[in-house]
């Protein structure tokens, strides 16, 4: 379970509470089970690109409200750039030694 799990999970259990929406209510916006949605308030479940937009549209505020500030991610984001960089260059250094190998044919 990431940090920004936890923490989406549980700034929409407080944002949730502050507006009087059920835990039933949202499920249903979000068009998901009632367990579901409890997974994402504890902080268990990965939430959508799609259910954050819908969640910003019912609560009315910017995915800014509802996500960790960002030196909070810093720690996790670096590693994740860090695996993505390892990846982008191993895939290029991949194609480009295929390009070559087609060449030299």
């Amino acid at each position: 379970m990431s940090d920004i799990n936890k923490f989406v999970g549980a700034r929409l259990l407080e944002i949730r509470e502050l507006q009087g929406f059920t835990q039933e209510d949202l499920a249903e916006i979000l068009g998901c089970t009632r367990q579901n949605y409890i997974r994402l308030e504890k902080g268990k479940g990965n939430i959508s690109v799609t259910q954050l937009f819908i969640l910003c549209t019912t609560f009315e505020m910017s995915p800014a409200k509802l996500l960790p500030p960002i030196p909070k991610l810093k720690k996790e984001f670096n590693e994740i750039r860090k695996a993505a960089i390892k990846t982008a260059i191993n895939n290029n250094y991949n194609t480009n030694s295929q390009e070559e190998d087609n060449e030299q044919q």
